[in-house]
């Protein structure tokens, strides 16, 4: 998937690339000024690498992320997440559901489902960085 990741506020913006196979991903997102960010797992180990806080290994929170979306998405009838529906919008051109899913750790994210194939179209979150939190779609 390719995109554009915006931070409100800060008039920041930049192309975004996820590449994903199984439960292996790769993401890098190219801000200009600040510089690439980018993030992988490989199904066992998980890590980042930026021009703010160099290279890291975060494997035990994309364990907690992997779980959310594994029990949100492929089991989203689980009663285990706490989510509810918030009515129904309009996503380029197509009419979806927004639905909010809470993991057991961390903030809610919203799905929005296309209400004829009831396949993702966007994700939202709020997501905690270094330069604060911000805003963050996925399409």
């Amino acid at each position: 998937m390719t995109g554009t990741v915006e931070m409100a506020g800060h008039n920041i913006s930049g192309p975004v690339a996820l590449y994903q196979e199984g439960n292996k991903s790769y993401t890098v997102i190219d801000i200009p000024g600040i510089g690439k960010v980018e993030e992988g797992f490989d199904g066992e180990t998980a890590w980042e690498m930026n021009a703010l806080q160099g290279a890291a290994s975060k494997t035990a929170r994309r364990r907690r992320h992997r779980a959310f979306l594994e029990d949100s998405m492929l089991s989203s009838c689980a009663t285990t997440i706490p989510r509810q529906t918030l009515g129904s919008e309009d996503v380029e051109g197509k009419s979806t559901w927004k639905v909010e899913m809470t993991p057991k750790e961390g903030k809610p994210e919203v799905f929005y489902f296309d209400k004829n194939t009831m396949l993702l179209v966007r994700t939202t979150a709020t997501i905690a960085t270094a330069l604060g939190e911000i805003p963050w779609t996925r399409r």
